[in-house]
């Protein structure tokens, strides 16, 4: 395991049908097992805000089912199905399902389908971060060979991109987006249609700006981005503080929730 704490969310629009995995999910001193949510609604916003790290979904709930739910979050969190087999199986096995799991488990179904996720999780942080140069060619077909943690933040003006690091600003014929895909997952937020920033930059924001480490202007943020924008901070700074084996403010405040 390469966290201390592993986050759990469980969605069930009859959370009575799942209190007993709950309970046995419970018992792992590395797990944080929120209270069950009944409103798939509000687990997605939930999750658009917070970091969640394993996800325990009901297919078959009303308004919002299981499926239209993930598709809902841009990149949901390690999830498995907490149900019998239903007929939207092969949507959620296209979705990266890990597996289902009875209402009523079995003590060894739990542990094995919670270790293979844990894994999952594991591997997925590796992959954020095993990005450190990625190759660049300016307006004047000089390349770079770019340490991506040097990368303070991006800027679009037109067809022209401007990096910004702690060295040098760069200039590319590229399109925001683009760039956007070469970064490494988890490190980098666009806030703006013609702004990137990098995360472990952020030193201070409000809902309209942001201050970022020995970086003189302060970048806007865009009201579409904003919500995206604190999800990414939230989610960055939950996996970096684990990393050193503290814990961030929100685990904090989740904890609180979940002991009443």
């Amino acid at each position: 395991m390469r966290k201390s704490v592993y986050t759990v969310l469980m969605v069930d629009d009859q959370p009575e049908s799942i209190v007993i995995l709950h309970s046995l999910l419970s018992e792992y001193s590395f797990l944080e097992v929120l209270p069950i949510e009944s409103d798939p609604l509000k687990a997605f916003k939930f999750m658009r805000e917070n970091p969640v790290d394993l996800l325990f979904v009901d297919m078959e709930m009303p308004d919002l089912d299981g499926i239209k739910l993930l598709n809902l979050l841009q990149k949901p969190p390690v999830f498995a199905v907490c149900s019998g087999y239903t007929n939207q199986a092969y949507d959620a096995s296209k979705r990266g399902m890990m597996g289902y799991i009875p209402k009523m488990p079995a003590i060894e179904d739990v542990k094995n389908l919670l270790y293979r996720m844990i894994d999952e999780v594991d591997s997925r942080e590796e992959e954020k971060r095993e990005v450190e140069r990625i190759n660049i060619v300016d307006i004047k077909r000089m390349e770079y060979n770019l340490l991506v943690s040097d990368i303070r933040y991006i800027s679009s003006q037109q067809k022209i991109m401007s990096i910004f690091t702690t060295k040098d600003t760069i200039l590319v014929r590229s399109k925001l987006a683009l760039l956007m895909k070469l970064l490494p997952s988890g490190l980098f937020s666009q806030v703006h249609k013609s702004f990137i920033v990098a995360l472990d930059a952020v030193v201070a924001h409000n809902g309209e700006q942001i201050n970022l480490q020995d970086v003189e202007p302060i970048i806007p943020i865009g009201r579409t981005y904003r919500e995206q924008f604190h999800a990414d901070l939230a989610t960055y700074r939950h996996f970096e503080t684990n990393a050193l084996g503290g814990f961030t403010k929100d685990s904090d405040e989740k904890r609180k929730i979940k002991n009443g």
